[in-house]
């Protein structure tokens, strides 16, 4: 089922106060472009962007504000979406607070959500790696929170009560509940840090290496999915397999 044309427009009024509305104009800093990526199976709308960038630094100062990103979309199918973004170079690592609202337009429910950090799009995405410095960050320490790091929120939903990312520094998968037709808001924050040509691979650099193209991939996992065919093959050729295994065990 699609959200009518009055619900796609009262969204967009919605998303769009929540965006500009809490985070102001875009400033130029660190993170200086995103889109979602055309072709995005999953894409249906996208109903607000903005990106701030007050302090080009790992954490604020006392007194400074939060670098914060906010993006506004909808799903019109269970599939992923590539959201692109442009990196200029500043000498250091910047950390951001996301706040993503999504809109659940699909008619399905999903059981999880998982946020994955990497380059390229489409068929070409790779995951970024442990050496890269491009991980979402958290106030994790040998497996536990750690109160003594600074300003670095563990990642949250309003929908989904549960999340994981401590064991994989580029990937965030939320869980724990069954969520339809909703709104879904998320936060989670992620380390920009300049172009590694040593660990970052060949093809992401913009002109003269001074910045580079990341991307995070968004996905649902639909309750009670259909097997891909893959798997189905291989249950069948199972069962065969121990219905044979049976015949030849009465015969004897």
């Amino acid at each position: 089922m699609r959200p009518t044309t009055s619900y796609a427009r009262g969204l967009c009024i919605f998303f769009l106060g929540i965006v500009f509305g809490l985070f102001g104009e875009a400033q130029a800093g660190t993170i200086i472009g995103l889109s979602a990526v055309p072709g995005s199976p999953g894409l249906g709308t996208i109903f607000g962007s903005s990106f701030v960038t007050p302090n080009a630094n790992d954490f604020p100062g006392p007194g400074e504000s939060m670098n914060t990103v906010a993006i506004g979309k909808g799903f019109e199918a269970s599939k992923y979406i590539d959201m692109n973004f442009t990196v200029a170079n500043s000498t250091g690592v910047t950390r951001y607070y996301f706040t993503e609202t999504i809109a659940n337009g699909t008619g399905d429910t999903w059981n999880d959500f998982q946020f994955t950090l990497g380059y390229f799009t489409g068929a070409k995405f790779v995951k970024s790696n442990l050496m890269d410095g491009l991980d979402f960050d958290v106030k994790i320490t040998g497996g536990k929170e750690d109160p003594t790091k600074p300003i670095a929120p563990n990642p949250t939903s309003d929908m989904f009560p549960n999340n994981t990312n401590r064991t994989d520094p580029n990937m965030i998968t939320y869980s724990g509940e069954d969520v339809g037709a909703a709104i879904i808001k998320f936060n989670f924050t992620i380390d920009v840090p300049d172009f590694d040509k040593a660990n970052m691979p060949d093809g992401i650099a913009t002109a003269g290496n001074n910045g580079y193209n990341f991307t995070l991939r968004e996905i649902p996992s639909v309750k009670g999915a259909v097997p891909e065919p893959s798997s189905l093959t291989l249950f069948a050729v199972g069962s065969i397999l121990v219905g044979y295994v049976m015949r030849r065990r009465k015969r004897t």
